[in-house]
């Protein structure tokens, strides 16, 4: 009996160890896959590499441990319908950050504007300073006073791009 626990033990601990090591040389693997698709340097292309690292960070983790819970004798199950409901309290919460991360990517794939465009929006018309997934910077001259506004990517809804006239010439 004590051998049948020692070996089941040793198989769990070796199958644990396996699923550990696949998952870091997958993980290794793709973001190296990333960085060889998108060797650019522009800012755009760095905001979708650092974003498609994260996804994949983010699934092979969430892939690791749905391999490892049941080697350990968790029931799967009954994590899965509190993750329903843990999922649905986040999204109730967090719906605009989503909201804005869909804004951003609906920015780098369109090409609306780059860091260093003068852009037009909601009323103020300024310099893209910083980008990111969640809210675009722009820096606007007021009273010749800089003044920085951060504006969620989620209400770019009407952007007017000033310097793209300029760019396409």
């Amino acid at each position: 009996m004590i051998n049948f626990l020692n070996n089941t033990i040793k198989a769990e601990t070796v199958t644990i160890i396996l699923i550990v090591v696949f998952s870091y040389i997958s993980y290794v693997f793709g973001k190296n896959l990333i960085n060889k698709i998108l060797e650019s340097k522009s800012k755009r292309v760095q905001t979708l590499k650092s974003t498609l690292n994260y996804i994949l960070t983010i699934l092979i983790w969430v892939m690791a441990i749905t391999l490892i819970l049941p080697e350990i004798g968790i029931e799967f199950s009954a994590l899965i319908a509190g993750a329903g409901i843990v999922g649905l309290f986040l999204s109730l919460g967090t719906g605009t950050i989503i909201k804005d991360f869909f804004g951003g990517i609906v920015i780098i794939f369109e090409d609306l504007f780059d860091v260093g465009d003068e852009i037009e929006v909601k009323n103020l018309k300024g310099k893209v300073i910083n980008f990111d997934l969640r809210k675009t910077t722009i820096s606007v001259i007021k009273n010749r006073k800089e003044i920085i506004y951060y504006i969620p990517n989620s209400e770019m809804t009407v952007v007017a791009n000033l310097s793209k006239k300029n760019k396409e010439k």
